[in-house]
C-alpha cells in the first residue's frame, strides 16, 4: 500500500508534465488507456496501481512522439522485434515507464478481432493528469479492456483487471451515462469476444458492476465449459492454476475458431523445425476430438 501511494502522489502527478504535455505541444495526442485514464475514476489516489502507462498512436505518429520524447529526458528500454510496442522510462518517473502501441497484439498472438484501429476510430477527447488526450466510450473501454484481460498470456490472471471492468460500469451509471449494454453486445459479438465478455462480467457483478444475464451466459461444449470453469469460480483469484489449466484456458476463451488455429499453428512453429509437424499434427487430433465429442453431444441432446 505504501508503494501504491507514493507512486500517486509522487510519480503520477508528473505525467501531464513530463509526458503528455510536450506531445500536446507539439500536436501529438495520444489514447491514453488502461491504469493512467482509469486512476482518476477510483475512489482514492493510489487505488489503482500500474506498471505502466499505455499510449496508443495511430499510423506514423509513433515515431515522431518517440523522437520528441527523446528530446525531454525520455529513453528507449525495451522495443519489440514487430515493433508494435515500444518502452521508454524517464527520470522523473522512476519504476513507471510509457509503452507507446501502433497495435493491440502480434498477428500471431491475435486472439480477438478487435484492433487498434478500432480504438482508435472510437476515441473521444478527455483530459489526462491536467492535459489534452483521447479516451474511449464507456462500451469501446470495456470491450478493449476484457479483450486485454482475455489474451492468451493472460486469462484474467490479475484481480485488478476485474475491479476495472466494475469500475468503468459503476463510474458510467454515476455520471448519469449507463453502459449501453446493446452496444457491448455489438461490439462484443464483432470482435469475436462473447466468451471473454462473459467472463468478464461475471467477475465485474461479483464487485457490484450490474449486467444483463444473458451477457454473461456462456454456451459451448463440455470441454470447454470445464476449461473455463476455474475462472468463473468465486475463488478463481486465489487458485494457482497448472500449465495445462492455464493453457486449456486460453484457447476456451478464443471464440473465433480461424484465429484459435493460427495461434495452434504460431504456436506449434514456436518449438522448432523439428518438434513443429508432430506438435501441429497433436493439436489438430485434440481440437478434431473435441469437435468430434461436442458434435455427439449435441445429436443425443436432439
Amino acid at each position: 500500500m505504501q508503494r501504491c501511494a507514493a507512486q500517486a502522489n509522487l510519480v503520477l502527478p508528473r505525467i501531464g508534465d513530463e509526458l503528455l504535455a510536450p506531445l500536446s505541444a507539439a500536436g501529438l495526442q495520444p489514447l491514453v488507456w488502461k491504469g493512467a485514464s482509469l486512476a482518476a475514476r477510483y475512489p482514492a489516489a493510489g487505488d489503482r496501481p500500474m506498471d505502466d502507462i499505455d499510449l496508443l498512436f495511430p499510423d506514423g505518429q509513433r515515431s515522431a512522439a518517440i523522437r520528441l520524447l527523446e528530446q525531454h529526458g525520455w529513453r528507449i528500454v525495451e522495443q519489440d522485434r514487430e515493433h508494435y510496442d515500444v518502452a521508454m522510462t524517464h527520470p522523473a518517473l522512476p519504476g513507471l515507464p510509457v509503452e507507446l502501441h501502433e497495435a493491440l497484439d502480434l498477428p500471431s498472438q491475435r486472439a480477438f478481432r478487435f484492433t487498434a484501429a478500432d480504438l482508435w476510430r472510437a476515441r473521444t477527447p478527455i483530459t489526462v493528469f491536467g492535459q489534452p488526450a483521447f479516451g474511449l466510450p464507456a462500451e469501446t473501454e470495456l470491450v478493449a479492456l476484457v479483450t486485454h484481460a482475455a489474451k492468451p498470456f493472460h486469462t484474467f490472471d490479475r484481480l485488478i483487471w476485474s475491479v476495472d471492468f466494475a469500475v468503468v460500469i459503476r463510474d458510467a451509471e454515476c455520471a448519469g451515462q449507463p453502459v449501453d449494454w446493446d452496444r457491448i453486445e455489438a461490439l462484443s459479438t464483432d470482435a469475436q469476444a462473447r466468451t471473454a465478455m462473459a467472463v468478464a462480467l461475471t467477475h465485474a457483478a461479483r464487485l457490484g458492476g450490474v449486467s444483463p444475464v444473458h451477457l454473461r451466459e456462456i454456451s459451448g461444449s463440455r470441454a470447454r465449459q470445464s476449461a473455463l470453469a476455474p475462472v468463473l469460480a468465486a475463488e478463481w483469484p486465489l487458485q494457482l492454476w497448472d500449465e495445462g489449466t492455464r493453457h486449456r484456458l486460453s484457447y476456451a476463451l478464443i471464440d473465433d475458431r480461424r484465429l484459435m488455429v493460427r495461434r495452434a499453428s504460431a504456436e506449434a512453429l514456436g518449438r522448432g523445425p523439428r518438434q513443429a509437424p508432430a506438435a501441429s499434427a497433436g493439436m489438430v487430433w485434440k481440437a478434431a476430438r473435441r469437435w468430434l465429442m461436442s458434435s455427439r453431444v449435441a445429436r443425443r441432446c436432439d
